[in-house]
């Protein structure tokens, strides 16, 4: 037999062998149009050179899914609970890629760009839409800058709102608002023309047009205050020519004290010098001359009955006096670091 009509047999007996398993195969030695009509489980990679048909065995693209009623849709699922459990749909360009993807520890729609290598609208299932940021908290969100186009009007219910315009250059020329401004209690102030000004009232009238002229008395106009207070008072009255009426300060602090001295309570409300000086470089107690960072004119006792601490990196520089039971001998001890690193209590002294 010819190879031809061999090939032509057994592509013949494929097609019996198809239909009586539920596949039709429309071919000869060439087949061009594949219709399934039982489930498929691919093992390993599935290539298609043209269109695959989904409902309908003539598809006009590369993914065709026809239904004749009902919802038709592509699910992508990963049943994972992880950020790194995704499920996604990644589009790819001229080399620049878009990617739409959820993850299994948010309830979140995002769309990623590989330009911008991050986020830049996020969907929450809350209903909110954020735009340069993953965490929206109001029904639009944007982290940036937003730019409005010249004669935009912003609408509220199908009804004009706010207008911005600009003049050429982009530069921001103010805010019109037509029909008027809705007050937090829901009412609508009306725009007018002011018509002047009532004392005790202010403005009557209302709108953008109008002149209005106001009269200030230079005499009492940004006065300056020349009066003062003693320690203990504060200034109850500006008086018309700059004085000022004092009154004391009830349950307050006074008194006083001498430069670079830290000061201290002399008595319940009183304020003066302790015996700390600080001349801003070195810190002296008893001594208004202190030559290092801290000098004390007298000695310095230590004296505790706690229990030393460990030695470590810090404590490292402390002296630590140990006062024993009577009987004993009292020890002097410095948190010391050795050559090798390690942090260790030294005797200093041993009273005995």
């Amino acid at each position: 037999m010819e190879p031809q009509k061999k090939a032509n047999l057994l592509a013949l007996i494929f097609a019996i062998l198809g239909i009586a398993f539920g596949f039709v195969f429309w071919s000869l030695s060439s087949p061009s149009v594949t219709v399934i009509g039982e489930d498929v489980t691919v093992g390993r990679n599935l290539t298609v050179n043209e269109k695959v048909g989904i409902g309908t065995p003539n598809p006009t693209q590369k993914l065709h899914i026809y239904g004749d009623s009902g919802s038709q849709r592509i699910r992508i699922e990963s049943s994972g609970t992880s950020s790194n459990d995704q499920a996604s749909l990644q589009l790819v360009a001229g080399g620049k890629s878009w990617i739409s993807w959820v993850s299994g520890d948010s309830d979140q729609l995002r769309f990623f760009s590989s330009t911008l290598n991050g986020n830049v609208v996020t969907l929450t299932s809350a209903g909110k839409v954020g735009i340069g940021t993953t965490n929206p908290n109001y029904k639009l969100d944007v982290s940036g800058d937003i730019n409005i186009g010249g004669s935009s009007v912003y609408r509220i219910g199908g009804t004009p709102g706010i207008s911005l315009s600009c003049n050429a250059g982009q530069t921001p020329s103010g805010i019109t608002i037509s029909g008027g401004i809705v007050t937090s209690g829901g009412s609508c102030l009306t725009i007018g023309t002011i018509t002047g000004v009532t004392p005790g009232t202010g403005l009557t009238g209302g709108g953008t047009s109008g002149n209005i002229t106001l009269s200030a008395d230079t005499n009492y106009l940004q006065r300056r205050v020349t009066g003062t207070c003693q320690a203990g008072n504060a200034i109850r009255v500006i008086n018309a020519d700059g004085t000022v009426t004092c009154e004391p300060i009830v349950g307050g602090i006074n008194g006083s004290g001498t430069a670079n001295y830290i000061a201290k309570f002399t008595g319940a409300n009183i304020i003066g010098n302790s015996q700390i000086y600080d001349n801003g470089t070195n810190i002296g107690i008893v001594t208004t001359n202190p030559q290092v960072k801290f000098e004390v004119s007298g000695g310095i006792r230590l004296n505790t009955t706690e229990s030393k601490p460990a030695c470590d990196a810090s404590r490292r520089g402390t002296l630590w006096f140990e006062q024993s039971a009577s009987g004993t001998d009292d020890y002097l001890w410095a948190c010391m670091r050795n050559a090798s690193g390690n942090f260790n209590w030294v005797l200093v002294a041993r009273g005995g």
